[in-house]
């Protein structure tokens, strides 16, 4: 099997799958939301946006927009605000952070959300700014990961949150940083 049918055919089932969550988000009491590992109806619903954000994610890796973007390398500097949401492209998927300042990042990588270089998060690939839409000031984007980050350093390793390549990825981080719940 290529790995290009494969990827669809994964693709498929992931949106098939999501498909099932919204419905039984949509009319199962909570008792059974709860059942199936959700706390909130709420929750149900961002595990779903989070596998949808995820398949877009390998989706647009392929789109010609890799192609076309403003690319800059880390050492492009004067390009890079704090607060902004930074991706570089890989073989087929994107790898997303928030910039911080300094020449740092923090990034959700190697399952472990942690503070890069600009150099380490690139490692050789150009970087994109996607600064898509954001409900926070570029201090507070800094402040929500840097609190992120810092409680999950904090954290005994077997109560880190856990990466997940559809519900928790980087590209969430990304979006929760600059768009997510209040709640830090």
């Amino acid at each position: 099997m290529s790995l290009f049918k494969w990827l669809f055919d994964t693709n498929d089932a992931i949106a098939e799958k999501s498909t099932e969550l919204l419905d039984l988000a949509r009319r199962t009491p909570e008792r059974v939301l709860k059942d199936n590992g959700f706390d909130t109806l709420g929750n149900a619903f961002e595990t779903v946006n989070n596998t949808l954000d995820s398949i877009g994610n390998v989706n647009r890796s392929m789109t010609y927009k890799r192609f076309t973007r403003n690319r800059y390398t880390a050492q492009d500097l004067n390009y890079f605000h704090p607060g902004d949401h930074l991706l570089v492209y890989r073989s087929i998927y994107t790898h997303h952070d928030i910039y911080i300042g300094n020449a740092q990042v923090i990034e959700f990588d190697d399952y472990e959300l942690k503070k890069s270089s600009l150099d380490d998060f690139a490692d050789g690939d150009d970087i994109c700014i996607e600064n898509d839409a954001c409900i926070y000031t570029s201090q507070e984007v800094v402040q929500r990961a840097l609190h992120r980050y810092n409680t999950y350093i904090k954290s005994p390793k077997d109560k880190r949150e856990s990466y997940n390549v559809f519900f928790n990825n980087c590209q969430n981080f990304a979006t929760w940083c600059r768009n997510g719940s209040k709640d830090i």
